[in-house]
C-alpha cells in the first residue's frame, strides 16, 4: 500500500504531464479531472462494449441537468449552461427529439434566438448543436428528427459557424437547410434559407451565386406570401444589386420592402435589412437633408434594436450614426457612436461582423488625420480577415490600406495595395468598390506626375 506521500508523488506527475487536471472545488477540497482525450478513450470504450449502459447513464444526466435552473427560461450563460449540457447528454443517450424541444423552447426561445442575439453564445450553442451529429457534421441527422427539425438544426449550426468566422464551413448546412425545405415546398421557410445563403456567399466573393440566390428568395417569399420573408427578401435583393453597383434596381427592391413594412404599421425597415437600406442611401447621398434623413432612420432602427436587446443591431445602426456625423462634420458625436458600434459589436461575439466595424473605424481616423488609430484597427481587421478567409473583406481592406500609405506617403506600397484590390475585383466581377478604385488610381496617378 502507498503512503500518502507515494500519492502525492504520483499525483503531481500526472499533473505535470496533463493527464490528470486538479483543482480546489468546494469547501477547499481536491477535485481531479483526467485529459478529454482520455476521457473520450474510455467513454468510447464504453459506449462500444455496453451500448445499452452507456445511453441509460446519458439519460440520467440529461435529466439531472435538465432540472438544475431554477428558471424555466434561463436569463444568462451561467444560468443556461445545465441546458447546454443536458443536450449534449440527451443527444448520446439518443434522446434527440427530446434534447431539440429543450435547445429551441428554452436556449434559443424559438424565433427569438435569445441565446446568440442576446447572450452572444455561438460557441456554446455549436458545441451542443454538434452532439446531434454524433459521426461528423456531413453525416445526416437522426431520422428521429422531422424535416423541419432538421433544417432547424441545420441553420442554426451554420449560423453559429459563421458568427464565429468559419465561413467556408457554414456553407453545406446552410445548403443542406435550403433543400430541405425546398423538397417539402415550404416557401417561406426556403426563402428565409436562402436569405442567409446569401450572407455567406457574399464575404466568400461567391458573387454570382449570392445575387442569384437573393433572387431565389424573392421569387420564395412572393410563392409564399408571407409579408416578413418579402420585407426580408427584397432587402437582401436590394443589398446584392448594390454590391452589383446596379443602384436603381436596389432601391426599387429597398423601396418594396419598406412599403410592406409600412403595410405593418411601421414607419421604416428595421433590424439588419433597415441596416443596409441606410448603407444604401449614405452612399448616395448629397445634400444636408439627406444626411438628416438617414439619421431619422437610423435613430428609429436604433431604438428598435436597444427595445428587443439585438447586440448586433445596435452596433449597425451606431455605426450608420457615427458615419451620418462625420459627412456631417459632427467628428465628436461621429467617434462616440464608432465606440458604442465596437462595444457592441464585441459583446456579440460575432467574428463575422469585426472587419466591417475595424474598417470603418480605420476609415473614420484616416478622416481625421489619427493615423496611428487608423492602422490599429487595419490591422485588427486585417489578422481577422486572414485567419477566416474573408475574401470580400479583403478588399475593401486593401483598399483602405491604399490610402493610408498614401497618407504615410508611402506612394510603392500604396499602389500595390491597390494593384492587388484591383486584381482581386477584376477576378470576382463584383462592383461595389468601383468608384473608390478610380479615386485611388487617380491620387496615385496625380502623385507619379
Amino acid at each position: 500500500m502507498w503512503d500518502s506521500s507515494e500519492w502525492k508523488s504520483i499525483e503531481n506527475r500526472l499533473e505535470n504531464t496533463g493527464l490528470l487536471l486538479g483543482k480546489k472545488g468546494e469547501f477547499g477540497l481536491s477535485e481531479w479531472d483526467t485529459h478529454p482525450i482520455i476521457r473520450d478513450y474510455f467513454g468510447t470504450q464504453f459506449k462500444q462494449t455496453e451500448p445499452d449502459n452507456f445511453k441509460q447513464a446519458h439519460a440520467v444526466l440529461f435529466d439531472f441537468n435538465l432540472a438544475i435552473p431554477e428558471k424555466q427560461f434561463p436569463d444568462t450563460l451561467s444560468e443556461m449552461a445545465p441546458l447546454f449540457r443536458a443536450i449534449m447528454h440527451g443527444c448520446k443517450s439518443e434522446k434527440y427529439c427530446e434534447s431539440f424541444d429543450v435547445y429551441r423552447s428554452r436556449v434559443s426561445r424559438d424565433h427569438e434566438y435569445y441565446s446568440q442575439h442576446t447572450l452572444g453564445a455561438y460557441s456554446e450553442e455549436l458545441s451542443s448543436l454538434s452532439s446531434f451529429f454524433p459521426n461528423g457534421w456531413e453525416q445526416k441527422l437522426s431520422n428521429d428528427l422531422s424535416i423541419e427539425k432538421q433544417a432547424w438544426i441545420y441553420a442554426e449550426t451554420s449560423y453559429c459557424l459563421m458568427s464565429l468566422g468559419y465561413l467556408h464551413e457554414a456553407v453545406s448546412p446552410r445548403e443542406k437547410h435550403l433543400q430541405l425545405f425546398e423538397s417539402i415546398k415550404d416557401w417561406m421557410n426556403a426563402a428565409r434559407a436562402a436569405q442567409n445563403l446569401v450572407d455567406l456567399y457574399l464575404p466568400l466573393m461567391r458573387f454570382r451565386e449570392a445575387l442569384s440566390t437573393a433572387r431565389l428568395s424573392v421569387e420564395y417569399a412572393e410563392k409564399s406570401k408571407d409579408t416578413e420573408q418579402m420585407i426580408r427578401s427584397y432587402g437582401s435583393l436590394g443589398m446584392m444589386l448594390y454590391h452589383d453597383n446596379n443602384i436603381c434596381d436596389s432601391l426599387t427592391n429597398f423601396n418594396n420592402a419598406e412599403l410592406h413594412t409600412k403595410n405593418k404599421g411601421d414607419d421604416f425597415l428595421s433590424y439588419t435589412y433597415g441596416s443596409d437600406y441606410c448603407l444604401v442611401l449614405l452612399d448616395i447621398a448629397q445634400t444636408v437633408q439627406d444626411f438628416k434623413s438617414i439619421k431619422k432612420r437610423a435613430k428609429c432602427g436604433l431604438q428598435v434594436s436597444i427595445r428587443d436587446n439585438h447586440l448586433v443591431c445596435i452596433a449597425l445602426y451606431s455605426l450608420i450614426l457615427g458615419k451620418v456625423y462625420t459627412s456631417l462634420g459632427r467628428v465628436d458625436k461621429s467617434n462616440n457612436h464608432f465606440n458604442v458600434a465596437m462595444t457592441y459589436v464585441q459583446k456579440t461575439n460575432a467574428i463575422r461582423y469585426l472587419p466591417i466595424f475595424c474598417l470603418a473605424k480605420a476609415r473614420f481616423h484616416l478622416s481625421t488625420e489619427e493615423t496611428d488609430l487608423a492602422k490599429n484597427n487595419l490591422d485588427t481587421a486585417f489578422e481577422i480577415i486572414e485567419r477566416y478567409d474573408m475574401k470580400f473583406h479583403a478588399i475593401e481592406y486593401l483598399l483602405v490600406k491604399s490610402q493610408y500609405h498614401i497618407l504615410m506617403r508611402d506612394y510603392d506600397s500604396a499602389s500595390s495595395c491597390f494593384k492587388e484590390a484591383n486584381s482581386m475585383i477584376c477576378e470576382s466581377g463584383h462592383q461595389l468598390f468601383n468608384s473608390e478604385l478610380v479615386s485611388i488610381k487617380n491620387s496615385l496617378a496625380n502623385i507619379t506626375n
